[in-house]
């Protein structure tokens, strides 16, 4: 009898323990939720700042630090790069390598930071946050004012059936339920955007010709006939593949927690039981089946586990190009060189009519190999498009879904 009383006795005590442990950590974060919802997206984050300070652990506040930290720093990375864009055509079409890059490397920074403030509101199952999106105030256009049209930047515009929602319309600014499902989510996104960050900033910014604008140096300027960005550092590329791989493991992640769910309550991406989502994202199972395929043909394709037969692409449009061969996108990451294209060279052997497959050779180079293990992906976008044709569902808004939840 003592015997299966003690473990009993041992889990009940760990489990009242944990759910003070939570009751503790909800209250000490009320003050943050208080001021993130009045729209105080400053002083919300400074709240959670004295949250953290004496619980690093407390998921809601790593929640809002990270929210209010991804705004700032997307609207610094906006400034930043429009200024670069500025200094492009005051230079004559030159970029400023060292500012773009320490903007970027900078951002990049944030990001992961931000990833482990999520990460940490991760390890918490029971998180959860009521968020109006659209009800948080900026300069999203970045025109130095709050304007009209910031106020309905991160509104929802249309239902489900495409109708639009009538200015001042309550469901054009609903309220958000997030959850430990939206948090992996969150985390896929700023992966993925990390590996775009990591990737621009492989190369070597300013070696790109003047000439690559010829249609901002005046009229009369012949088009470049050599495009070539240097390899700047290869730790750049191979941080790039962890990003995204790290990315889909969150992207899968989210799914299984999604499907885990039990409530139906103001989800942000609801799984294929739950009706209660205020975006126009209905979903399925055959939906939820296809996400995880998609990220399984990706996660094989950046391993050079699998390669995309050119045939099988080809075959998506009505062009009739005999394509062969395999193309290995894990080549880049394994073995990247500069971006060299002779864009004169090219014209001419498109205007020549050159065969298909010597054309895809001759641009590819090393990444297009003679045999490789075929990926699904091309026949899923197939599939795709055969249900387009039946007139189930439009392609466009099938790969809307699928951008979205990944």
């Amino acid at each position: 009898m003592v015997r299966t009383i003690g473990p009993a006795l041992l889990l009940l005590t760990t489990a009242c323990a944990s759910s003070m442990a939570r009751e503790q950590q909800v209250a000490a974060a009320a003050p943050v939720l208080v001021e993130l919802r009045a729209n105080k997206l400053t002083e919300a984050a400074k709240a959670a700042e004295d949250v953290l300070r004496g619980d690093a652990s407390n998921p809601q506040a790593r929640i809002v630090r990270a929210l209010a930290r991804y705004i700032a720093e997307a609207q610094q990375l906006f400034d930043d790069v429009r200024a670069a864009g500025v200094s492009v055509l005051l230079a004559g079409g030159r970029v400023n390598d060292r500012y773009l890059r320490q903007a970027l490397e900078r951002a990049e920074a944030t990001f992961a930071g931000i990833d482990r403030d999520l990460g940490v509101a991760a390890a918490a199952p029971w998180v959860e946050l009521a968020l109006c999106v659209a009800c948080i105030e900026g300069d999203w256009n970045r025109n130095g004012e709050i304007d009209e049209r910031d106020k309905q930047y991160l509104e929802i515009e249309r239902a489900a059936d495409g109708a639009p929602f009538d200015a001042g319309d309550p469901r054009r600014r609903p309220t958000f339920r997030f959850d430990v499902g939206d948090v992996h989510w969150a985390r896929a996104m700023i992966a993925f955007q990390r590996a775009i960050l990591s990737a621009v900033l492989a190369y070597k910014l300013d070696a790109i010709s003047p000439g690559f604008l010829p249609r901002l140096r005046g009229p009369g300027r012949a088009e470049p006939p050599h495009f070539l960005v240097p390899l700047h550092d290869k730790a750049w590329v191979t941080r790039t593949k962890e990003r995204i791989l790290e990315g889909l493991d969150h992207s899968d992640a989210a799914r299984a927690a999604y499907l885990k769910e039990i409530d139906d309550d103001r989800e942000w991406v609801p799984s294929p039981r739950q009706k209660d989502h205020p975006l126009p994202l209905p979903v399925d199972d055959a939906l939820y089946a296809t996400w995880a395929g998609v990220v399984s043909d990706l996660r094989k394709l950046v391993r050079g586990e699998e390669g995309i037969a050119l045939e099988d692409v080809a075959s998506l449009s009505d062009a009739r190009v005999r394509l062969s061969g395999f193309l290995d996108l894990s080549a880049w990451f394994s073995a990247p060189k500069d971006l060299d294209l002779d864009l004169a060279e090219l014209r001419a052997r498109v205007e020549a009519k050159d065969d298909g497959s010597k054309l895809a050779a001759w641009f590819f180079g090393g990444a297009l190999k003679a045999t490789m293990k075929k990926s699904a992906l091309p026949e899923r976008l197939r599939r795709m498009q055969s249900e387009v044709k039946r007139g189930e569902e439009t392609f466009a808004k099938k790969l809307r879904y699928l951008f979205w939840i990944n």
